[in-house]
This record gives structure tokens, C-alpha cells and sequence, in this order.
């Protein structure tokens, strides 16, 4: 399959009035764009037939077919278009919520040429985006549809299975290379529906294909159990395969922080939980995870969110351990509140720094290994639990973070 080109040259503008049609048709074929109009939504099935749009810009009130109509049209018809919406000042909060839905921005009238011409530019770079992901995720697709062709057929050469292994641990690690670029090019526009769009395409693009190989892996690990060096190669396999499926987990999860179950659970057992994980990792690094908690330290909230608030903070101080350290996590009751403290002896982090951990994409880690997303999801989830969190920490001197929650 060819890729699509990344580029919007042909845009379809849609408004049920003459005079903002014509407007907003000058303005963008002014700056250089290819555009073709309609006064109805039930003209975009039409229309469609005859060009294929890069960019649909529809009224959102209009009487025979509105703009959620020809948005919903769109995505199921057409998953590559992208759609924005015109709206009146008043109707912002329908505009938004039109957002949430996959509309990936909205103009009000009057126009503003400038703020239309900013729209469509902002536009253009997610469709690039799209394109270079759709482009990806197709051979990441043919990549392990390969390589799993090959792993039935030679199950039991052990020599070209091993070749099979190092070649697709390769492969791994430059899609987790690509990933993170990926990630870094979205900083483009401040809007949360862009995460939304990334998370989507993330989960179904890349998370299956690669429990795919996730399944295979398990499989050697027993077949080759006898075999060091292929057990070994294996690993390196797996744990690439961890890292990646780490970072769309992340995403997943920031796209549904609003989305939570909320039990009554003892905070001791996710501590646990948390460190008998984390220990299995201990073994590339002279690292020891001490734990000590107290007696009632019953909360409300979700708790594989909370495990996944630990396990965030637990892996940043496995990785400002540089050899050899120690992480201490806490818990204890002081009057209505849970207090959990983790505690590592790293490299710490600077003052300056310090104030922007809990921005959205930032990260201290070198060489492309953090996403700048750990902490503000961390942030997130304590907030909606009703938690605060806080960061005390010396360059050369360790690290400790503090969560607070409302004990029950």
C-alpha cells in the first residue's frame, strides 16, 4: 500500500450561508489551498466521491445535516480526513464537546483570516502526523506478521532462531526510538484532543501487534529454558517489548483519568505489589527497594491506579540509580490522611527543574528514555483522588517524592 501523501492540499468547506462560504473559501485559496464548497452536509458523500479531502471545515448549525453529522461521516468513511468545526461565540462549549468526539478544532464567526490560516496550519501538522503513523503502523504490522511466520516455521532450529531474535530486538528498539520522536512532534498544538488522537492511534496501531510478539517471546523463554544464550537474547526481546507497552499504557491512561472505579483497598498491598515488581528489575543494577508501612491505611480510589502512580515514581528512582542504591517507600496514617513517601539516593534534580516536573512532556532523563508524561499522569490521578503530591530534592543527593490522600 502507498502512504498517503503529508499534506493537506485539497479542502472541502461546508456552510448552509452564502456570505461566510465565500469568505472563508478567499481566504484559504488566497493562501494557496485547493478548496471546493457546499451549502449542505448531505453534499459531503458526494463530493468525496469526486476528490479526496485532507480537511472537511463544516458550520456546526446547519438544517438538513449538521456538523456532527458530517463529522461522524467522516470518521467512519474516511479515517484519514480530519474536521473542523465553525461555530458562533456562543457555542464554544458544543464546539468543545464536538472536540472530545474527534473534531480536531474549531473557528468562530466573524472569521479572523489569521486565526483561520493558524487553524488549518495547526491541522496540517496533526495530518502529518497521521500519515507518518498510519505509514508506521503498517510496517509494524507487516513486520510481525513476518516475524511470526518465521518463528513457527524454524521453532526448532536454535540457531536461526537466534539470528530471528537479535533482529527483531533491533527492530524493537528502533520502534521505541520512533516512538519517542513521535511523541516529542506532538507538542505542536496545547489542546488535550491531541493526546486523545495519539493515545487512539497508539492503542490500536501498536499495542496488538505487539503483544503478538509479547506471546511468542513467553513461548521460547520455555522452550529455550536450557539454552543461556538464547534465554538472554530473549529477555533483551521482552524487555524492549516492556518499554514500548509502557509508553502507550501511559497514554491510555492520560486519555482516561476521568474514567475511574472507586473501592475501598488497603494501601500496604499496593506498596507490596509494587515492589515485589520492581525487584525482578534489580538484578541489572545493585539496587534495594526497602519497604515499611503502617497499620490502617485504608483509602478510597482505584487501585491499579494508584499501583501505576507507584510504579511511576519506583522506576524514576531505578533510573536516577546509576549503579548502586536504595529506594525506601513508606506509608503511614497521620490524622485523615494516608501519607506514602519514595525515597531514592540518586542523582536528584535542580531547582530549576524542579518547578516543571508536572508539565505535560517534560523529562530529565537523557538519550530519548523518558516520555514527559510519568509525572503529570502521576499528578493527575492524585488529584482526582482528592491527593496532593509533592518533590523535595538535592542535585547529588537523592530524591523524594510525597503523596498524600484522604484516609477512610
Amino acid at each position: 500500500m502507498t502512504p498517503p501523501l503529508a499534506d493537506i492540499r485539497q479542502i472541502l468547506v461546508i456552510d448552509d450561508e452564502a456570505v461566510p462560504r465565500r469568505l472563508l473559501s478567499s481566504v484559504l485559496r488566497d493562501a494557496g489551498f485547493e478548496v471546493s464548497v457546499a451549502q449542505s452536509g448531505l453534499e459531503v458523500e458526494k463530493l468525496f466521491h469526486q476528490k479526496e479531502y485532507q480537511l472537511v471545515i463544516t458550520d456546526l448549525r446547519m438544517p438538513d445535516m449538521d456538523g456532527m453529522a458530517v463529522l461522524n461521516w467522516v470518521q467512519q468513511n474516511r479515517a484519514m480526513a480530519l474536521v473542523m468545526l465553525v461555530t458562533g461565540v456562543t457555542e464554544t462549549e458544543t464546539a468543545v464537546e464536538a472536540m472530545k468526539h474527534g473534531a480536531i478544532d474549531y473557528i468562530t464567526k466573524p472569521f479572523n483570516p489569521d486565526a483561520v490560516l493558524l487553524g488549518v496550519q495547526r491541522a496540517a501538522e496533526i495530518y502529518r502526523l497521521r500519515c507518518e503513523n498510519q505509514e508506521y503502523k503498517e510496517g509494524l504490522e507487516a513486520l510481525v506478521e513476518k516475524r511470526t511466520e518465521q518463528l513457527n516455521r524454524f521453532a526448532d532450529a536454535l540457531s536461526r532462531k537466534n539470528r530471528t531474535i537479535v533482529d527483531t530486538n533491533r527492530k524493537l528498539k528502533e520502534a521505541n526510538d520512533k516512538l519517542q520522536q513521535f511523541l516529542n512532534q506532538a507538542m505542536i498544538t496545547d489542546k488535550v484532543t491531541t493526546i486523545g488522537l495519539l493515545a487512539s492511534m497508539l492503542i490500536h496501531g501498536i499495542a496488538n501487534p505487539l503483544g503478538v510478539i509479547s506471546g511468542i517471546t513467553e513461548v521460547m523463554e520455555k522452550r529455550f529454558v536450557g539454552d543461556p544464550v538464547t534465554s538472554r537474547e530473549i529477555v533483551m526481546m521482552q524487555n524492549y517489548v516492556h518499554q514500548v507497552l509502557t509508553l502507550v499504557d501511559q497514554i491510555r491512561s492520560y486519555a482516561k483519568t476521568d474514567i475511574f472505579q472507586f473501592e475501598k483497598f488497603d494501601v500496604s498491598a499496593a506498596i507490596q505489589n509494587t515492589s515485589a515488581l520492581f525487584k525482578l528489575l534489580t538484578r541489572t543494577k545493585q539496587v534495594t527497594i526497602d519497604t515499611e508501612t503502617g497499620p490502617d491505611l485504608w483509602i478510597s480510589g482505584n487501585r491499579s491506579q494508584i499501583e501505576q502512580v507507584l510504579a511511576n515514581l519506583v522506576q524514576n528512582a531505578f533510573d536516577a540509580i546509576e549503579f548502586e542504591g536504595l529506594i525506601r517507600i513508606r506509608a503511614e496514617r497521620h490524622l485523615a490522611n494516608v501519607i506514602i513517601t519514595v525515597t531514592d539516593d540518586g542523582s536528584g534534580i535542580s531547582a530549576e527543574n524542579k518547578e516543571r516536573l508536572f508539565k505535560m512532556f517534560f523529562t530529565t532523563k537523557k538519550n530519548n528514555r523518558g516520555t514527559g508524561l510519568g509525572l503529570f499522569i502521576c499528578h493527575e490521578i492524585i488529584t482526582k483522588h482528592g491527593g496532593s503530591v509533592a518533590i523535595d530534592s538535592t542535585p547529588g543527593h537523592g530524591t523524594t517524592v510525597s503523596i498524600q490522600l484522604p484516609a477512610v
